[in-house]
């Protein structure tokens, strides 16, 4: 140092020189915490810190998937980042201690890009088309379903799986798309029938095909013919036209229905040599043959068909009688059946009959036919006998209509006669109210209107009968016989009701048995069966057992009907 006295006069300037030590000043560092975790792919970060000294701080990566220049740190990969922020100080600062942080970079997950496909038609397998996801990086695609699957029409959910080559840096991915599956259209091939045949030809085959492979159905459009599955039946003569559809399902739309025509024409001498013009078909369902089958069975066939009334009434049959109508068992005509004419009415086809069938099926059903229209037939071509076999021993229809001779349709001929106070007028033996099919049916009034045969019904002649009858009661007030031979002794019998006790009176040879009572105004079909060792009553189908053995029931009387030979 330089020391200038005050006094310069009377001192002269003096230096001296002496060492202080000046140590380095010491430094701090504040590193900024950086946002952790963060994923893969993330946009460069900043780094920042700052020294206590005001100096520069410097960055490096201790360890991890990253690189740093200046502040500025790019992360490489997935893992844990340690960045350091270091100042290494100058003449005056000591070099600050190292402060460091750790970042926690998560896996990325890429980004799939998949755009709802274009609708496709049931039938179309899935393909690129469709399966077409994208990915930012690089990987591999597995798809469900899979390429090549058919789908089922509707919506359906598309579903993508998504693994990266990079599995250290990157997740699985997934996706889904909905996909709309159209339903596809299909189209009918009908083989056309046969056309024309004659009236009269065996049933056709029909066969079409759908180009789904779903089944075809048939039906009749218009004209006369009928069809069983694929069978078509024709039942008249003109023109039948067929019809084949194909409904669809969840995966095909309805078929556009396709038609063939079958021109029918009609044919003389379908009928042996007898030249009927016109046949119908007619099935018996077998469902409702019980059981067992049965021979030589006499059907009932009646109703009111106006095709079978005389061409003067519009109808097809030539015979004012009804007598060229015929059954045969074959569809050429070549095999009659036995059969009766119980009523015909020309003038509008009502009509009954009875035929009998040789078998009638109890599990298939029973095809016979109906031939009409034939001008050479001038006389019946019934055989009433040959309807009702040895088996029946007395059939009584009581659709005369008038006189007083109820006609028994077996060989036997136990034909009846009209009592009481008819004298013969169909209006009073008779009764043709619209209750019945037929234009006449026996009328017994409850008092003295009855049928008397010469039948002797009695145990000693038949042991076993079975006795039935169709009935229409409309009273119950007083005796209302139905059959017997009874004359006050409980023989042999069926009463509707007795003495008005409003129930059905079956003679014991002791008694009155009374299972169950009728139905007014209502037709009911009643069975009554005498054995040596019981009774049995049926009621539209319906047994009742009387359960003992009948006694004492022999009488001096024939079989009445609607009436007792004793009262």
């Amino acid at each position: 140092m330089t020391f200038t006295p005050s006094d310069s006069n009377d001192y002269t300037t003096a230096t001296t020189t002496v060492t202080l030590a000046v140590n380095q000043a010491p430094q701090t560092i504040n590193f900024t915490p950086t946002a952790s975790p963060v994923i893969f792919g993330v946009s460069p970060i900043t780094l920042s810190a700052t020294a206590s000294s005001g100096l520069a701080v410097t960055f490096s990566v201790l360890s991890g998937p990253a690189t740093v220049s200046g502040n500025t740190l790019t992360i490489t990969g997935a893992g844990t980042v340690v960045v350091a922020a270091n100042q290494a100080g100058n003449a005056n600062y000591s070099a600050a201690p190292q402060l460091t942080q750790s970042i926690t970079v998560s896996k990325a997950t890429p980004t799939i890009s998949w755009s709802t496909p274009v609708a496709i038609t049931y039938g179309t397998a899935l393909s690129s088309t469709q399966l077409d996801a994208t990915s930012t990086v690089a990987g591999a695609f597995a798809y469900t379903p899979a390429a090549g699957t058919v789908l089922a029409a509707g919506s359906q959910t598309l579903s993508a799986t998504f693994t990266p080559t990079d599995t250290t840096d990157y997740n699985t991915a997934t996706a889904t798309v909905t996909l709309t599956v159209n339903q596809a259209a299909q189209t009918i091939s009908f083989t056309a029938p046969t056309s024309p045949v004659n009236y009269g030809v065996a049933p056709i085959a029909l066969t079409a095909t759908a180009s789904s492979g779903l089944p075809v159905s048939f039906s009749v459009a218009s004209g006369p013919g009928t069809i069983s599955s694929s069978t078509l039946t024709i039942t008249g003569v003109g023109t039948v036209v067929v019809a084949a559809d194909q409904s669809g399902n969840s995966n095909y739309a309805a078929a556009t229905q396709v038609t063939q025509s079958i021109t029918v024409k009609s044919t003389s001498a379908q009928c042996g040599s007898n030249g009927y013009g016109y046949r119908r078909i007619l099935t018996i369902n077998h469902t409702k043959v019980p059981n067992t089958d049965q021979t030589d069975y006499p059907m009932l066939v009646s109703g009111v068909y106006p095709f079978l009334a005389t061409v003067a009434n519009g109808g097809k049959v030539q015979n004012a009688n009804g007598y060229d109508i015929v059954f045969t068992s074959d569809a050429a005509g070549q095999t009659p059946l036995d059969f009766e004419i119980d009523s015909y009415n020309g003038s509008n086809g009502t009509a009954a009959f009875w035929v009998r069938i040789p078998v009638l099926s109890h599990t298939a059903d029973t095809t016979i036919y109906m031939w009409y229209g034939n001008s050479n037939i001038s006389s019946s071509q019934e055989n009433k006998a040959r309807v009702w076999d040895s088996n029946y021993v007395g059939v009584w229809h009581l659709s005369e209509g008038s006189g007083t001779t109820a006609y028994d349709s077996t060989f036997n001929k136990f034909n009846g006669v009209w009592g009481g106070s008819g004298g013969g007028s169909a209006s009073t033996y008779y009764s043709n109210s619209s209750n019945f099919a037929g234009p006449y049916a026996g009328f017994m009034n409850g008092s003295n209107n009855h049928v008397a045969t010469n039948l002797d019904i009695q145990p000693s002649a038949m042991p076993s009968i079975t006795m039935s009858a169709w009935i229409y009661p409309e009273s119950t007030s007083g005796n209302e016989d139905v059959f017997t031979d009874d004359s006050g002794g409980y023989a042999r019998g069926l009463e509707s009701s007795r003495g008005g006790n409003g129930n059905f009176n079956i003679f014991t040879g002791s008694g009155a048995w009374t299972p169950t009572g009728p139905t007014l105004n209502q037709w009911q079909y009643v069975t009554l069966v005498y054995t040596p060792t019981d009774i049995l009553f049926y009621k539209n189908g319906v047994q009742y057992d009387f359960g003992s053995a009948p006694t004492g029931q022999s009488s001096s009387n024939n079989l009445w009907i609607g009436g007792s030979p004793g009262f």
